[in-house]
Formats: structure tokens, sequence, C-alpha cells
């Protein structure tokens, strides 16, 4: 049989490459060379066939072998990004400029009034009543002082308790009862325990809430007659809050607040005409501003009030403070 020039060199290849300890590729090694063609490409100087390359799609997560493979473009880096839901996740540590962005989101309004806070100071008003047996000095001024301490969720859910507190001697004029002595000692003072909740709409918070309230009247004449009222009851009041100005390390907002309060109890000296038990109803308002400032790991809070507070009852009449309040307090 005779064997042509091209089939005598290919059997001298192989006997080269068997000498040099090469084995002919099997089918298997042949498919996982990508880059080389068939079999007898390697063997002769035809160039390879075209290489042709798969995309694998995504794999499911190592910890979660069962779940389906991703679909659509892979994500970039930015969508990979760890992101927070604020409806879930609220807290300053996920803030970057620790609640004082620009424009922050919720979490970020929420994160700098989230904590602890201490605010008190001083108050000042003018006092005036509408019972028929005696009236208040005109410009009569009472001062006193106040103090709040209060924590707040970071999902806005918050408790606070607050004292206020106005006590002085003011003159008595037009009185009907030539008994009563023309200078008083009188005082107001309330205590509270409120329960309440902040609620986002945009900028603003609104703050819904509802306590237990005691509260203190007395008008101590200094001949020794000092009718009064001591009782507690329920409480419900609404609060707003809106930023005007904000920086990284301060903020300026507008506050207000409406409050009712209704109360049983006792007056502390039973005189004719009155009642040894009766009911007192407080009704209050106010707006104001208030200053914040970043300092330390808190925020420095200045806020000035005007309020105004109506005690009314069945036996002392109807009591009207109108004053304002400085007050200087911490958060953190």
């Amino acid at each position: 049989m005779l064997i042509s020039p091209k089939a005598a060199a290919s059997v001298a290849a192989l006997a080269l490459l068997c000498c040099a300890g090469w084995r002919v590729p099997t089918a298997e090694a042949q498919q996982a060379q990508v880059a080389m063609g068939d079999y007898d490409a390697l063997l002769s100087d035809q160039p390879a066939e075209e290489t042709h390359w798969t995309i694998v799609p995504p794999q499911p997560p190592l910890d979660n072998p069962m779940a389906p493979p991703a679909e659509g473009p892979m994500a970039s880096p930015a969508d990979l990004a760890p992101t927070y839901d604020p409806e879930v996740q609220i807290a300053a540590a996920f803030c970057p400029t620790g609640g004082c962005c620009p424009e922050p989101c919720r979490a970020c309004r929420q994160a700098r009034l989230t904590g602890w806070s201490v605010i008190g100071g001083i108050s000042s008003a003018t006092v005036g009543h509408s019972n028929t047996s005696f009236t208040y000095a005109e410009e009569s001024q009472l001062t006193g002082g106040q103090l709040k301490i209060a924590h707040e969720s970071s999902r806005g859910g918050g408790y606070r308790v607050a004292f206020r507190s106005w006590d002085d001697e003011i003159s008595i004029q037009g009185s009907a009862a030539p008994h009563l002595s023309s200078q008083a000692n009188v005082t107001f003072s309330t205590f509270d325990f409120d329960l309440y909740q902040r609620v986002w709409v945009g900028d603003t918070s609104l703050v819904l809430g509802a306590g237990v309230r005691a509260a203190h009247q007395e008008v101590d004449f200094l001949n020794g007659s000092n009718p009064g009222f001591g009782g507690g009851g329920l409480s419900a009041f609404l609060e707003f809050r809106r930023s005007l100005y904000r920086s990284e390390l301060s903020e300026v907002s507008v506050l207000g607040y409406g409050r009712y309060s209704q109360m049983l109890g006792t007056f502390e000296e039973t005189t004719p005409g009155f009642q040894p038990t009766a009911a007192m109803g407080i009704a209050e308002t106010g707006l104001g501003l208030e200053y914040r400032r970043r300092l330390g790991r808190g925020d420095l809070i200045l806020q000035y009030m005007a309020d105004a507070q109506l005690w009314s009852s069945s036996n002392l009449g109807d009591h009207a403070l109108l004053g304002d309040s400085f007050m200087v307090g911490y958060q953190w």
C-alpha cells in the first residue's frame, strides 16, 4: 500500500509527539481549550476556528442556593451601596451629617430630635381675674419657672415630665369683700406626665399626645384667708414644629402648641359661697422660636415662647395668664 507524503508526515509527527511524552488531547480536553480548534487544526497550518464566549448569568447567592438567579443587567456599584429604610431604621448613625444635612430625609429630621432632653427657664405673666369678689391691680405681674425632661425614640414616640409654676405677691383692687387684704400671694402651678407620638408631614412635625396633670391654684391674702384649688385630671395636646433655617451646625424653627386639661379637686379653704369640691379647666396655647446649635454629642437649645392660659372654675372664677418664657436646655 502506498502512503502519501502528507500522511507520512502526519504519522511522523505523531511518532515524535509520542516519543516526547505527549498524549493526543481527548475530546473533553479539546472542549476545555476554548482558544484552540479541532485536532486537525493542531497538526496543520490552518488557523483555529473563531472563539465563542458565553456570558454566564448571575448565580443565586451562597446563603440561599434555591433562590432564582437575578434577571436584567448587572447592577452598578452605586446600586449595590447599602440603603436604609427610614420607616424601619431611623438613627443618627445612619445620617452622614448626624441629622444636619441641608435637605434631610425623614430619618435625618427625626435623628436630631431623638434621645434625652432637659430644658428649663424663667417665665413671667400678667394675671387677670373675672371673679366678682375681687380683681387684680392692672399690670399685675407674676414670675416663675419651668422644667421639662423628655425622651423620644427614633420612631417619634416619647414621654416627658414637666413642671411649671408662677408665684408672686400682687395687689388687689376693687374688692367687694371688706375682710380681704389689698395684698395677696398668688400661686399657679402644674405638673404633667405625657405620652406622645411625633408625625412628619414634609418638613413639619406634629406631636399628638395625652397625659395626666396635677394643678394647684391659691390666692393667699395677707390677712390669712387663702382660697385655693388642688386636684388632678387628664389633658390632651397638639404641638407643631417647622424648620425655618438649617445648616450642618445650627437650626432655627418655629414652635406652637395647644392644650386643654380637665380636672377634679377640692378647695383648700371653704368659705361662704364656696363648694368643697369643684371642677377646674385649663386651656392654653403658645407660639415661639427655637434655636439649636451642635455642642459636643448633642444640641444646645434656646427657646422663646409667648403663651396664654385660662384657668376656669365655678368658685374661683376665671384667671387669665398672658406672658412669655425664656428657656435653655440640652438634647443628646
